[in-house]
């Protein structure tokens, strides 16, 4: 098997069925594209890591990149030339400092594949797709900046054959359209999707209730929300989930919380169905890990802790040829369920301070 062939086969693979041995395969051969950094290479050399990969022990010995490298030195981080326009942005409302991520043609095919087959799995067949978002034509007229970032291109992926985007520019700004939307969705029919920024979603149903209006989004309807509140008054979850049942008719279930970064290549979320939006599902082309807080801070290591412990996530992502896809966020998180699998979940805490 060529080391292409390998992490090929995991692009493709079903993004819900596991399998350690096709994972492993597809790390040793991303670490061949990995050296290819020169600063990921330095990393390699100083430290003690698996040569070769065959368990997640081994996996855990890999040097880690620090998100924080991304929003300092990413041209520092790319296997090839960084091209600014296949770079994927940040809004940096999260952690107030944006970032960027390299990605090449072949990269952004993958990653649209990869985040079209997961959707498909996780959300299944809609009848419409509603999204507070822009058309790709659209959202090119915006600076690079605003038009690349990683939110906007995963959410146009999502069910984009059936979708309708509700935004519009003005003066370089993305304004909703809720009055269209709201006639739009009274006139549908069957199982439907809402999705959008979780600020924006909110703002629409604010909009509902100020009119007194409500829509139905079809029985099993679905509201898809990712990017936080981006500096907005937020609601807590519980309240977030009330408004989506009264004024879309989606149940709690059936709310989507969408967890990503512009550094990784596809995203985390639940399965409309699942106990709790807050476990959040990943796909087989990823393995998260979760390394102790207090060893970070005071010795400088990425140490694992057990399942069900708090710390930082740690993401290995071998499809990502782009960078070296092993990535130390600055996300606080639990892992629930097995290492990789099935019942794997991963329940986001918080921001790091």
């Amino acid at each position: 098997m060529t080391p292409m062939s390998a992490i090929e086969r995991l692009v493709r693979h079903d993004p819900l069925t596991y399998d350690s041995t096709s994972f492993f395969d597809a790390v040793n051969a991303a670490l061949t594209e990995w050296r290819k950094n020169d600063r990921y290479r330095q990393k390699l050399e100083q430290s003690e890591f698996t040569d070769d990969i065959e368990s997640w022990a081994d996996v855990h010995s890999l040097p880690t990149i620090d998100m924080r490298e991304f929003k300092t030195r990413p041209e520092e981080l790319a296997i090839k030339e960084l091209d600014l326009e296949k770079a994927f942005y940040s809004s940096g409302t999260t952690s107030d400092t944006k970032s960027f991520a390299a990605r090449t043609d072949r990269g952004i095919e993958w990653e649209k594949h990869k985040t079209e087959r997961y959707a498909d799995e996780l959300i299944g067949d809609v009848d419409y797709s509603a999204v507070l978002a822009l058309p790709v034509p659209e959202l090119e007229k915006l600076p690079t900046d605003m038009s690349r970032r990683g939110i906007f291109r995963k959410i146009l992926w999502v069910k984009g054959d059936k979708s309708k985007y509700y935004l519009e520019i003005e003066d370089d700004a993305m304004v909703p359209d809720f009055e269209k939307l709201l006639t739009d969705l009274k006139q549908q029919n069957g199982r439907g999707i809402l999705q959008g920024a979780t600020t924006q979603v909110h703002d629409f149903c604010e909009f509902l209730a100020e009119r007194d209006e409500s829509v139905d989004l079809g029985e099993d309807g679905v509201v898809l929300v990712a990017g936080g509140w981006k500096g907005k008054r937020h609601k807590t979850k519980k309240e977030l989930r009330a408004d989506f049942a009264e004024y879309l008719g989606v149940q709690p279930k059936n709310v989507m919380d969408v967890y990503a970064t512009t550094e990784f290549t596809f995203f985390t979320g639940n399965k409309p169905g699942d106990d709790t939006p807050d476990l959040k599902r990943l796909p087989s082309q990823a393995y998260g890990y979760v390394a102790d807080e207090e060893a970070f801070h005071k010795r400088g290591v990425v140490e694992p802790v057990d399942v069900g412990e708090t710390g930082f996530l740690v993401i290995v992502d071998p499809t990502n040829l782009d960078y070296p896809g092993i990535i130390l966020t600055d996300d606080i998180v639990r892992k629930h369920g097995s290492a990789y699998g099935e019942d794997t979940r991963i329940e986001y805490v918080g921001r790091a301070e």
